[in-house]
């Protein structure tokens, strides 16, 4: 369980600091990408608008004394000289003079500045943003969000196997142990409690025959939790009502022969004091 715990814990670890990572990089793919395509829309606005002002010179003649122009519909144009609007066949709501172009809504806005010696004059040219080759773009990243995904959670995987690999067996080196461990030890103790039954047989019975017995079933008991531990079983565990008092008498008279042999004096004061839990937990507490 240990060892799932922790290869999941490194596979989620993993595949979530990869994942940051390429997210970063794929955001500044997308940002670069998708100024590449606007820059090349405004070229080719721009382009558009050149075309336009070679093909119809009058436009600037018009201007100049203040003459109204048709443009016609080929190409959304407002002409502006020295700040002013002068005609057009659109007006923006707003215009950004202190930029070349900018995106407002769905359209793409071009500003085209040309000083003359009558004024300034200001053209704003305007068509829709092109979103094909910005929704292909998107589409290319979630394809490749996908690929990236598979990839790093079956590289994670793999990883996890290798680097756990050493781990697992020196788990399953310690288990081995352990589990000799308890079977040799948990002989000698059951030979010393066949023992203490053929002496209390014989009526031979004193407070240290007691406490052997007392101290040897407890470290039986002690190794049967460990083994059903080890097993990966969940302990069940009796409830009821202990007398704290009582159990700490118990307890000490299994060391009473230790202090004694250490000239050791203890004093004790207890009162009856009684809480809900398990006996063997309080044991071990």
């Amino acid at each position: 369980m240990a060892e799932k715990r922790s290869l999941r814990r490194f596979l989620l670890i993993y595949i979530i600091s990869t994942l940051f990572l390429v997210g970063i990089g794929e955001w500044f793919y997308y940002k670069a990408k998708y100024h590449a395509e606007i820059d090349s829309q405004v070229a080719a606005l721009s382009n558009e608008l050149k075309v336009y002002l070679a093909e119809n010179k009058g436009m600037l003649r018009s201007l100049r004394f203040s003459k109204n122009y048709d443009i016609g519909d080929n190409i959304k144009i407002a002409v502006y000289k020295d700040g002013t609007y002068m005609f057009g066949n659109f007006k923006p709501e707003k215009v950004k003079w202190n930029r070349e172009f900018w995106i407002d809504g769905k359209k793409i806005y071009y500003l085209y500045t040309m000083p003359k010696r009558w004024g300034k004059v200001d053209i704003v040219v305007t068509k829709p943003v092109n979103k094909e080759k910005i929704s292909e773009l998107k589409k290319q990243i979630i394809v490749f969000n996908v690929f990236v995904v598979f990839i790093v959670i079956i590289t994670a995987f793999i990883l996890g196997k290798i680097f756990l690999k050493p781990l697992k067996s020196s788990i399953e080196m310690l288990e081995d142990f352990i589990r000799d461990a308890t079977h040799e030890m948990n002989t000698p103790i059951s030979v010393i409690l066949t023992n203490i039954e053929m002496l209390k047989m014989k009526n031979i019975d004193s407070k240290e025959l007691q406490r052997i017995e007392f101290s040897a079933k407890r470290l039986e008991k002690i190794f049967k939790d460990h083994a059903f531990v080890r097993l990966n079983h969940q302990q069940k565990r009796e409830i009821i009502p202990i007398n704290l008092k009582d159990l700490i008498k118990k307890r000490i008279e299994i060391f009473q022969t230790l202090l004694e042999n250490k000239k050791i004096s203890f004093n004790k004061s207890c009162e009856d004091l009684y809480v809900n839990a398990d006996r063997e937990d309080m044991v071990r507490l």
